[in-house]
């Protein structure tokens, strides 16, 4: 069944705000992103910012940061100008596979420095420009059946693009270090975002150790053709869709660009280059009509090259087109 989880959030001495969520069952949590993506980090922004394109980027947070169980405490500072949080996690792998059992005693120690120069409130939405600093550091070790440490990285389709040979023995033994920046504009119908990290990572097999380097970069524009603000919370439309008073909610289009490299170092021993891809490249486009606030419908395409990845040359370039209803709860 589905795990009991509840969730304790807590303000102390004004400034600092404590979170503490509670696992009764057996099962993943799926956390509410309160420190890696969605929020802001390096391969995190906005659920919003996202879902202008579609499905998720080749720098989604789940193909790069995932969902961990720790403690986190944020405080805000210089009039909520300047945001740092602090955090220790039981430390998830990037790539697929929310981690719900920690295999291991080590920690991942987090860290986030979010500044916000220019903040304003607009028509109940937030605009201007920000800038953020995060990551995390500690120790993975793979147990003794492989598949609970290493990453692998999906298309937006969800096809598997890269991954380490575990089968083959491949196993995280050592240090897991992230860090990235992450910027944003908002400015009346327009917005634009971009993100930059660099994560590495100790791997061993039959003697071989090495740390494996994993980068990459995504940026996305956005625009409201129905005139709303754009903001970090997502769009607010101006009226709901009610053709009989006029009202046809609003609509939203965007672009987006991202990119991973995966080190030189990583193949032959730790990652097959026949069928794990060096790099990958996608470009998408995308339509929103948001029928209410909390309803849209969304049309994307998306276009994703790499670099090998096939046993003569470059694996085939995915070419994606997404149709989705969606509603928040």
């Amino acid at each position: 069944g589905a795990p009991d989880t509840s969730v304790h959030d807590n303000t102390f001495f004004r400034n600092v705000e404590g979170v503490l969520l509670r696992d009764g069952a057996r099962g993943t949590i799926l956390l509410n992103n309160r420190f890696q993506s969605n929020t802001v980090s390096a391969v995190t922004i906005s659920n919003a910012q996202f879902s202008i394109i579609g499905g998720p980027a080749v720098t989604d947070p789940n193909n790069i940061f995932n969902n961990a169980v720790g403690v986190l405490l944020t405080g805000s500072f210089a009039r909520q100008h300047l945001d740092l949080s602090l955090g220790v996690f039981d430390g998830a792998p990037d790539g697929s596979g929310t981690q719900d059992i920690d295999p291991n005693d080590d920690k991942d120690f987090t860290y986030r420095l979010w500044f916000k120069p220019v903040k304003r409130k607009v028509d109940g939405v937030e605009q201007g420009f920000g800038v953020a600093f995060n990551g995390s550091t500690g120790i993975e070790r793979s147990p003794a059946l492989a598949g609970a440490r290493l990453p692998s990285f999906k298309t937006p389709a969800q096809l598997t693009w890269f991954n380490y040979a575990e089968a083959a023995g491949v196993r995280a033994t050592g240090r897991h270090t992230r860090n990235g920046l992450f910027s944003y504009f908002h400015d009346g119908a327009f917005g634009a975002m971009a993100e930059w990290f660099s994560n590495t990572q100790v791997v061993s097999r039959a003697g071989n150790t090495a740390t494996v380097g994993t980068g990459g970069w995504m940026a996305n524009v956005q625009y409201s053709l129905t005139g709303e603000r754009s903001a970090q919370e997502g769009l607010l439309p101006k009226s709901g869709f009610d053709p009989a008073k006029g009202g046809w909610g609003a609509w939203q289009i965007g672009a987006r660009a991202a990119r991973v490299d995966i080190a030189d170092g990583a193949f032959p021993t730790f990652a097959d280059p026949a069928v794990a891809a060096h790099g990958a490249l996608e470009i998408g486009v995308g339509l929103n009509w948001y029928i209410t606030r909390q309803t849209k419908i969304q049309l994307a395409y998306e276009h994703t090259t790499f670099d090998g990845g096939a046993k003569v040359g470059n694996r085939k370039a995915e070419r994606y087109v997404l149709l989705r209803w969606q509603a928040y709860f």
